[in-house]
């Protein structure tokens, strides 16, 4: 007899190359500004940041970049399929991993899917029909249900993966 909890599928997935760019962009744009902005109230004469309001300003949208960035830079997907079903974790979001149903699964499909247009990007997507759980590409297994929704769970390896649900499914029933 096999354990519940063996894992039989493990993927972690972490934002594509994309994100670094737009990551160092922001960064670069946000130290560029507050090096203009100092330097124009120097050269003015006045001391830089005048009355504190424009380095208070300055430094919070640093603070703010920096912790987007940080947020993207540690953000990964984990997706297991185990004995018991299957699990997702999108950290930093998730605390623990969230259990996707396979109860009344009428269809489990890899496919090529596009991310912007049907689930408007990537991260964890809610919409009228479903929910995507993505990080990067535009591969994933679509779990169909029943009542017409559905989940899409993003994957470098989705016929692995569906392979993996597939098994699942079979030796639960």
């Amino acid at each position: 007899m096999e354990a519940k909890n063996e894992v039989k599928f493990r993927e972690v997935q972490r934002f594509g190359n994309w994100v670094w760019g737009v990551a160092g962009f922001t960064g670069v744009m946000v130290i560029a500004a507050m090096a203009v902005v100092i330097s124009a109230e120097m050269s003015s004469g006045r001391k830089a940041g005048g009355e504190g309001m424009t380095v208070l300003f300055m430094g919070l949208a640093a603070a703010i970049v920096v912790g987007v960035d940080g947020l993207l830079i540690m953000a990964r997907l984990i997706t297991e399929v185990r004995g018991g079903g299957v699990y997702v974790r999108f950290i930093p979001f998730h605390f623990s991993f969230r259990e996707i149903l396979l109860e009344d699964v009428v269809k489990v499909e890899a496919r090529r899917y596009r991310p912007i247009r049907e689930y408007g990007g990537w991260g964890i997507r809610c919409g009228r029909k479903g929910r995507a759980y993505n990080m990067s590409g535009n591969e994933g297994v679509r779990i169909d249900y029943a009542n017409g929704r559905h989940v899409l769970i993003g994957s470098q390896r989705s016929e692995k993966l569906a392979e993996a649900i597939g098994e699942v499914m079979r030796r639960r029933r």
